[in-house]
């Protein structure tokens, strides 16, 4: 973004740069007329703070400068008095890089890895990535790749990059006190960055209602919304019912048995539950499988509906996205074997969720509130005539992420037998509570010759469900690709 106003060279009280330019990310803000008096009692909706109350950003203040105090390094200490955030006091804050993955083999880049990529082109939102060794297999002079119409590009059109860009946080510059914040430390809103409005930095924020010189906006502007604004449906409001009301059953409990009043223990407070995605995708089976079953009556691709649910905590007056779910509902004008089929695809979580304490069954009031939401979806589908669902439980490997692509440190990935207990758990309280599991087996024990549960009169591939991105289409694949190799 461009800094506004469209300043010229060095000025007093710009941030300085190592190249002795004005970096893109570094928001100079042109001063507005009047007295700082008349600065600090308008609402410009510049930073999520103005609505605020006056506690509030002082807990923000203190978090942010007791973070600092804890993960700081000499890399992100002043050089010179003046260079440093007036929030945090360091000076440079890098974000965690995005993982990137090899178009071809879909292994993640490592960083520091030699790589080669597409040019971002207008109209074209992402670009190709190829590993080394991917390109290095390609003899010709060009590579497959759908993100261009032809379906191939030229390796000499190719960029070779290594993996160790760093994304700075950017900084933003105070109408009243010109000091310079991070654009985080300071919750700035760049949707509402112009030349015609005033940023306020948080201490100057403080210094107005400390004096009484301006109020916090009372009405929160279309920019500002909270996640409880975001529109609902039939399935946001059972599972936000519902997780309201077993956290009330748990704070009953615990009341019970530490033996003190219900209202004084505590419990999570600010969920918010809202389905953010709701759209009819298509499952297209993969050549090799299509071509081998296609004269048994094997459907060309399985119509779905996707869903995402996401569940948010108010943490210090911002919402927070804590857990998320992707799920797929085949329904029963789907051809078999996906017919009334729900796939549970991913989800992810970060671990941020307050308070961080045991329910009354023993397990961590976190996984109580996931469980919940899993319950809930269950016994959901099932009153729609939902009959299967499919979970592929296995977690990322290092470096690799599902949905999030960054974990606070002290967030664990489970092992393999961990989260398969994990979803067992669930699957049993679902069971013995609701009703809304009946059974539970693996694809081993129900599709396959010599497991526990097989009774179908004919062992065949074509029985088993044919779920986007799941484990089984691709392992399919390769092992019809080794047939016809043989």
């Amino acid at each position: 973004m461009p800094a506004a106003g469209g300043m010229q060279g060095m000025q007093q009280g710009m941030m300085p740069m190592a190249n002795g330019g004005m970096d893109e990310q570094h928001i100079k803000r042109v001063k507005q007329e009047g007295n700082n008096q008349q600065l600090l009692a308008k609402n410009t909706g510049t930073s999520l703070l103005e609505c605020f109350e006056l506690s509030q950003i002082r807990v923000h203040l203190d978090q942010i400068q007791t973070a600092a105090q804890q993960t700081k390094t000499a890399a992100q200490l002043p050089v010179n008095p003046g260079d440093d955030c007036k929030v945090c006091g360091l000076t440079k804050l890098t974000f965690e890089p995005p993982c990137i993955y090899c178009t071809q083999c879909g292994q993640r880049i490592k960083r520091g890895q030699i790589y080669h990529c597409t040019l971002l082109e207008p109209g074209c939102d992402f670009r190709g990535s190829w590993c080394h060794s991917c390109l290095s297999e390609h003899k010709g002079d060009k590579i497959p790749w759908e993100g261009n119409p032809t379906g191939m590009v030229r390796k000499a059109d190719l960029q070779k990059k290594k993996n160790d860009d760093e994304i700075e946080e950017g900084w933003v510059q105070c109408d009243a006190c010109e000091s310079w914040v991070h654009q985080i430390c300071g919750l700035f809103n760049k949707g509402k960055n112009d030349q015609n409005v005033h940023y306020l930095c948080p201490k100057c924020l403080i210094l107005g209602l400390e004096t009484g010189q301006r109020e916090g906006i009372r009405v929160r502007p279309q920019a500002m919304l909270e996640a409880k604004d975001l529109p609902q449906n039939n399935l946001s409001m059972l599972l936000e019912q519902r997780v309201n009301r077993k956290l009330e059953e748990d704070r009953q409990a615990r009341a019970v048995q530490q033996g003190v009043p219900p209202w004084e223990v505590p419990t999570a407070e600010g969920l918010t539950i809202r389905v953010i995605n709701n759209v009819i995708k298509k499952c297209e089976v993969k050549q090799k499988f299509y071509e081998a079953f296609r004269g048994d009556g094997y459907a060309e691709a399985f119509i779905y509906r996707q869903r995402v649910v996401i569940l948010f905590q108010k943490i210090d007056g911002v919402d927070v996205a804590l857990y998320c779910m992707y799920v797929q509902e085949y329904g029963a004008d789907c051809a078999p074997p996906n017919r009334n089929v729900v796939y549970l695809s991913y989800i992810d979580s970060v671990k941020y969720f307050r308070p961080e304490l045991a329910s009354h069954n023993g397990v961590s009031l976190r996984t109580y509130v996931y469980h919940q939401i899993l319950q809930g979806y269950l016994d959901y589908v099932k009153r729609l005539g939902f009959e299967q669902m499919f979970i592929w439980a296995c977690p990322p490997l290092a470096g690799d992420d599902y949905i999030l692509y960054c974990h606070p440190s002290k967030q664990k990935t489970p092992r393999s037998d961990r989260l398969r207990a994990w979803y067992h758990d669930m699957l049993r309280k679902a069971r013995a509570e609701d009703g809304s599991v009946c059974h539970i087996s693996t694809l081993w024990d129900t599709f396959f010759e010599g497991g526990r549960e097989h009774r179908l009169e004919k062992c065949s591939v074509t029985a088993i469900p044919y779920l986007e991105g799941d484990y089984w289409p691709g392992e399919a694949e390769n092992l019809l690709l080794q047939i016809s190799d043989a």
